[in-house]
């Protein structure tokens, strides 16, 4: 059966009160999560060691030896730096692995004639770029046209 405020008379308010006043003492009672006036690090002032909260309302916390987390990084940064950034990590791969195929010797790789050092870093730059994309097309299973 529903029970609505609508059918309390004025009689009744006493009675409705007093359920009340008992719902919330008992609520009160029986609660997992206790009325603290304190917001330090414990339920009472004398266990707590410092305060989380200012009386400003700003955070007393400091964080000692904060690790370097790439994602948040990334995703933090204006889009100009995060273009920049992938734009030199592609060119500082690219020419590490452009230079141990120098390193390795040009002679090793089919078809390939060497000329000057700029010109053999320049096509081994371009030997490096496609050889990774045609790596991460084989594991993608991407067709290639």
């Amino acid at each position: 059966m529903a029970l609505s405020l609508q059918n309390y008379s004025i009689k009744n308010t006493k009675h409705l009160s007093l359920l009340l006043k008992m719902a919330s003492n008992f609520f009160t009672r029986n609660s997992k999560f206790k009325k603290v006036d304190d917001l330090g690090w414990s339920s009472s002032v004398e266990e707590a060691e410092g305060r989380v909260l200012n009386k400003d309302g700003s955070f007393n916390l400091v964080r000692k030896g904060e690790q370097v987390h790439i994602y948040h990084m990334l995703i933090s940064m204006s889009w100009t730096k995060f273009i920049l950034f992938i734009f030199l990590a592609f060119t500082l791969l690219n020419n590490t692995f452009a230079l141990l195929y120098f390193i390795v010797g040009t002679d090793k790789i089919a078809g390939f004639e060497s000329q000057n050092f700029l010109m053999d870093m320049i096509n081994l730059f371009h030997f490096s770029v496609h050889e990774i994309f045609c790596m991460i097309c084989d594991y993608h299973k991407v067709e290639r046209l």
